[in-house]
This record gives structure tokens, C-alpha cells and sequence, in this order.
């Protein structure tokens, strides 16, 4: 299934909409793995989710957030809707890996409370200097925050250099990692 594009209203709206609502569970996808070995996603201050990831709210709302290009190739998008949004064969044998992370140390120590603010940074399209790219969603919790990205470590094993605005995500948890990205120093809503 291919996503209608967004506007910048429309991602703006849906990343907002998180604020004042509690995150239940979260959950990443993967691409499937045809090699049988289990994917090394936890790099401590980030985790190397590659297709994206679902949040459920306590309420019953679901959003995911993934890698896509409504406004360039490739930004960060957050739709209210369920990562079956953007994948096809969730659950198939040869389908994404899907793993749930809610009890995760670095989420559940977030997700004791709503969510306080949430934005999207914005960059440049590197093609056309006249267009913005979101390159990542920041979620602020009382207890800290959360980056989803749309990147990847340069090289793996992961050395600290990564390239952002890629066709996949990842997840950071600290100042010290998204400052390593440059996204602090980037634009935001």
C-alpha cells in the first residue's frame, strides 16, 4: 500500500497530537531476515530500528512513524495510523520482524508519563534549497526524550559517523547522540 504524501501541516498536526497523551506500548519493525540471525538493534544510546516504529497510546490511538518521501527522499513521517500503513506481510513468515520494546530501560523510563512536547525538525532538501525535509520527530517526556530518525550509522559496525535523510530509522535517547547527528542545531516546529 502506498501512503498518500503529507503536508507539512498534516505531519505537524499528527506529531502534536501526541502531546498530553500517554504512550502504552511501542513497537519496531525491521525488514525481514532471510539469514535467521537476529538483528543487533540496542547500540545503548540509539537502536538501529530500520523500517519504524508503532506507538499505542492509552487511549486506543495508534501512530507509526517511518522513513518516506512526501517531501523528499527521505524524511521522517509520523501517520495516525498502524505500521501496516507503510508495511505489507506484517505477521508472514517472510515478512518484517517485528519486535516489541515497551519495557525496554530506555522506553519504559519514559512512558511513565504523557508526552509533553513533541516537534519535527526540519532541514534544507539538499536537492532544492527551497524545499524542508523532516528529519526527525523529538518526543519530550518528564523523564528524558526520544529522537525518531530518519538515518542510519555510516558504517557497521557503527563508528559515530551516520547519514541522515535515509531509507531507514533509528531511535536516540540522549543530547550527546542527536548533538553527534547535528539535530539540535537544525531547525524544528
Amino acid at each position: 500500500m502506498t501512503p498518500p504524501k503529507l503536508t507539512v501541516d498534516e505531519l505537524e498536526l499528527a506529531v502534536r497530537s501526541l502531546v498530553g497523551r500517554r504512550i502504552a506500548r511501542v513497537v519496531y519493525y525491521d525488514l525481514p531476515s532471510y539469514g535467521g540471525s537476529e538483528p543487533v538493534w540496542d547500540l545503548g544510546q540509539w537502536h538501529d530500528v530500520v523500517m519504524g516504529v508503532e506507538f499505542t497510546t492509552t487511549d486506543g490511538g495508534v501512530h507509526s512513524a517511518s522513513w518516506d518521501n512526501s517531501f523528499f527522499e527521505y524524511g521522517i513521517e509520523l501517520v495516525p495510523a498502524p505500521m501496516a500503513h507503510y508495511l505489507l506481510g506484517i505477521g508472514a513468515a517472510d515478512g518484517p520482524r517485528v519486535w516489541e520494546v515497551t519495557d525496554h530501560p530506555r522506553w519504559s523510563a519514559l512512558l511513565a508519563d504523557p508526552v509533553a512536547a513533541a516537534r519535527v525538525l526540519w532541514d534544507q532538501d539538499p536537492a532544492d534549497r527551497s524545499r524542508i525535509v523532516p528529519l526527525a520527530i523529538h518526543l519530550g517526556f518528564p523523564a528524558g526524550d526520544a529522537w525518531v530518525v530518519a538515518g542510519r550509522s555510516a558504517v557497521w559496525p557503527p563508528d559515530g559517523r551516520f547519514h541522515l535523510g535515509t531509507d531507514d530509522v533509528i531511535v536516540g535517547f540522549t543530547e550527546e547522540f542527536v548533538g553527534r547527528l547535528g539535530l539540535e542545531s537544525r531547525g524544528s516546529s
